[in-house]
């Protein structure tokens, strides 16, 4: 669904903000607007399913923990990443440390 759909969604409902995990994008509708996050990518999968729960909780965990919500979709995106390479939960430190990967990664190939 496009942001404006959801934004209309979130006007209807009374809450405060969404997040939505697609393939190529995550996702949050909030008072500031519609934040747009690029999802990275999976190298190779050992399960399909899941998923999404990781996601969700990382995002949810980053946000209460004062993360911005840029950080706590990249977080969400990477929780979610681990888990259909890995087929396990991360821990922090290692999803923080491929997050920084990915990230300095993406930077150097935009740069190009």
């Amino acid at each position: 669904p496009s942001g404006e759909k959801l934004q209309g969604v979130k006007r209807k409902t009374g809450i405060s903000a969404y997040i939505l995990h697609g393939k190529d994008e995550a996702v949050a509708g909030t008072g500031q607007g519609v934040i747009e996050v690029e999802n990275f990518e999976a190298d190779r999968l050992k399960t399909r399913t899941g998923a999404g729960d990781r996601f969700d909780a990382a995002v949810g965990l980053g946000r209460a923990a004062g993360w911005s919500w840029e950080e706590a979709l990249g977080l969400g995106n990477i929780s979610a990443i681990h888990y259909l390479e890995e087929n396990k939960s991360g821990k922090y430190e290692h999803l923080k440390e491929k997050l920084d990967i990915l990230i300095r990664e993406k930077a150097s190939s935009n740069e190009i």
